[in-house]
């Protein structure tokens, strides 16, 4: 009596079906989205402030040097940006699959944006029937943030 009790104690406690899958969602906006976002603005202020630091130095280099001054001054900051990145889309990743599962059939993105308001990241899902998932994840993001440079998204599935 005691073993059937508690089976029916385990099965009433586990969610699922659609309640379950509503909770991906959820869990992602509540655990993920914020840290994975703060990672994304770091890492886009770090570099800012190395490009114009390296901008800066070559500001009193002779023209005809001003180039390969730019080049090594910039290289690292573009690098230092993207192995930092990707270490936040890691980050964000890891934490996508310990929400899963997620309801319908859409496929969900980590979108970077950066705009003219500094760069921002968003979770978003692109429907079966979405022309691209930038058209979708564009909505994610504030509204008087126009996109200064570009936005990438990444699937998260």
């Amino acid at each position: 009596m005691r073993r059937i009790l508690f089976v029916l104690l385990l099965v009433a406690g586990t969610p699922t079906g659609a309640s379950h899958a509503a909770t991906g969602v959820a869990c992602f906006k509540a655990q993920c989205e914020s840290k994975g976002r703060t990672c994304v603005e770091a890492v886009y202020a770090s570099s800012d402030a190395c490009t114009k630091t390296a901008r800066k130095k070559c500001d009193a280099v002779p023209a005809a040097e001003k180039f390969n001054c730019l080049r090594s001054g910039l290289t690292p900051c573009a690098r230092s940006r993207n192995q930092e990145q990707a270490a936040c889309l890691a980050s964000v990743q890891s934490c996508y699959k310990t929400c899963a599962p997620f309801p319908g059939k859409g496929v969900n993105y980590w979108c970077v944006a950066d705009t003219r308001n500094g760069a921002t990241a968003a979770f978003c899902t692109a429907g079966p029937g979405a022309a691209s998932p930038f058209e979708q994840c564009t909505k994610s993001f504030d509204k008087t943030a126009e996109l200064n440079g570009g936005m990438t998204c990444e699937s998260l599935q």
